[in-house]
């Protein structure tokens, strides 16, 4: 059939972490093999940052914020006020840098991102 745009309704929900990764690599295949744009809704911001280059927030049926992963997720208050919790990378990088006392030099959102940031504090 060859879509150029696929929707999903929470793709990996109430799937044993094996099967949500075999779901998530088959969206990551689908978005970058053929170049098909995937519409994810989901609650797991983990997964989000992981495959999404957009985010789009929703509450109450209407988009309440649009951005790129790095601009929404490091967004507290945003986050707080659509009741969704932070990525864990985002949770890890911004409590490493509390407890060394400095400031958010980047803002990452996958595991690579993390590394480089890490790597680049610690250089």
């Amino acid at each position: 059939m060859k879509p150029k745009i696929m929707a999903l309704d929470e793709p990996t929900s109430d799937l044993d972490p094996g099967h949500a990764e075999m779901i998530e690599n088959i969206i990551s295949e689908l978005k970058n093999r053929y170049d098909i744009s995937i519409v994810i809704a989901t609650h797991d911001l983990d997964l989000a940052a992981r495959i999404a280059n957009r985010i789009c927030i929703v509450k109450n049926g209407s988009i309440i914020a649009e951005g790129s992963p790095s601009e929404i997720f490091y967004d507290a208050e945003l986050l707080a006020e659509a009741g969704l919790r932070k990525p864990k990378i985002v949770q890890i990088y911004e409590e490493f840098c509390k407890r060394k006392g400095m400031e958010l030099e980047g803002r990452p959102v996958t595991i690579e991102e993390l590394v480089r940031s890490l790597t680049s504090i610690q250089t």
